[in-house]
């Protein structure tokens, strides 16, 4: 396949942008997000609403675009009172025009609820007819709702036109499903052949957004891979002898040889008071790690703000303290509030209920407090698990996937 076959242009379109409330605009919203921090651009045409402010994505509006402009409504009443095509053609030819300047024979362009919907009929018409005029124009149909399952379309005769462009496949368009219930009725509405199957992706929902995760967290989150990690741990402490973070280390060593792919984050500072000690500690803590072999395992986040460490901790499985004691313990009680289980040694919870935390005593090996981490962190990695089924993270690999299978078979 030549390069000129792959499409080097990527264009979302909607009726709404992600200003605007709305799940589907929440998915676009959010997939924006994801091309941002992966620096690929994307170009995002809607009809109402504000621009969005990314890097790497640019916005533009085109009125007509929104199921809600007046001139689409009065064209829609005139075609359901009359019959009459005239004004929604009308619309169309306008629509091609706004159209026809962003597209190109190596665009690829998503729409959203669109071609299967009678909410703007003359931007069906307008797609359909772009696809004809342009050969190397591919469109990814994302069906939400098609209008054939809702209670609207029960009315409606698909043999006439322009609605029986909803119940039909288009030439090199590939259908996406947002469940599999969603994708059988969309292949068997649609009598889409088999290699040429509507695709299963989910929407991609930013779970970094969802758990209001700050932008420094956001980074992390990111760079360190941590959504994909099977057990995530964090220790907010300063680098200090009586924090003993070569424990938290030890711990870390043996949860890897449980086979368990475990991440610590230490949000570890100097010590205002003792900054040369503190200094020489970290020291140690990094030679430890690269003596145990654990560097992939260990994340050192020296630089994040308590405000940071917050909201790092809502998305971490087990709040880890190997402290020898503790003046009162607040980041504890903040992953408490949270939600996230605390383990840590007796000792240094004497501020806190014991009910509300998972103990060990300081006799305990590091091998007995994973064993404790494991049990402790069971139900929450068993929930993150499930919730991984309707918020994969792998979603641009599959999306790609997908995405040149389609252009493969476009091609042949």
């Amino acid at each position: 396949m030549g390069t000129s076959e792959v499409p080097n242009k990527t264009i979302i379109l909607h009726y709404t942008s992600p200003s605007v409330p709305g799940g589907v605009e929440i998915a676009i919203r959010d997939l924006l997000r994801h091309a941002s921090d992966r620096s690929l651009p994307v170009q995002l045409v809607f009809g109402k609403g504000e621009p969005v402010d990314l890097k790497h994505i640019t916005s533009t509006k085109v009125p007509l675009v929104d199921a809600s402009n007046g001139e689409t409504t009065k064209a829609h009443a005139i075609l359901s009172r009359t019959g009459s095509l005239e004004p929604a053609i009308e619309l169309a030819e306008r629509l091609k025009r706004d159209l026809d300047s962003l597209v190109d024979d190596n665009t690829m362009l998503h729409v959203h609820n669109v071609i299967n919907n009678t909410f703007n009929l003359p931007l069906v018409i307008a797609l359909h007819d772009l696809l004809s005029n342009k050969p190397g124009l591919k469109l990814a149909a994302w069906a939400w709702d098609p209008v054939w399952v809702t209670e609207a379309g029960s009315g409606i005769d698909f043999s006439r036109y322009p609605y029986c462009l909803l119940k039909q496949q288009w030439p090199r368009t590939h259908y996406f499903a947002l469940s599999p219930g969603r994708k059988l009725e969309i292949d068997r509405a649609l009598h889409i052949q088999r290699k040429n199957r509507a695709s299963l992706v989910l929407p991609y929902i930013d779970v970094c957004r969802v758990l209001g995760a700050s932008e420094t967290a956001r980074k992390l989150i990111t760079s360190e891979n941590l959504l994909s990690a099977d057990l995530v741990l964090i220790y907010p402490c300063r680098f200090s002898r009586r924090k003993r973070i070569e424990f938290a280390i030890e711990v870390i060593a043996c949860l890897l040889g449980m086979h368990i792919q475990a991440k610590l984050v230490l949000c570890s500072f100097l010590s205002p008071h003792r900054p040369q000690q503190s200094q020489l500690y970290a020291s140690e803590m990094r030679q430890l790690v690269q003596a145990l072999g654990v560097g992939e395992a260990i994340c050192f986040a020296c630089d994040m703000k308590s405000d940071d460490v917050g909201s790092l901790t809502r998305l971490c499985d087990v709040f880890l303290s190997s402290a020898i004691d503790e003046g009162y313990g607040l980041a504890m009680v903040e992953a408490l509030i949270s939600g996230v289980p605390v383990v840590a040694m007796e000792e240094c919870t004497r501020a806190i209920n014991d009910s509300l935390l998972t103990t060990y005593p300081r006799s305990a090996s590091p091998a007995e407090v994973a064993d404790l981490i494991v049990a402790v962190s069971s139900d929450r990695r068993n929930r993150r698990r499930q919730l991984e089924k309707l918020a994969p993270n792998n979603y641009l690999e599959r999306l790609t996937a997908s995405l040149e299978e389609m252009t493969t078979e476009s091609s042949q």
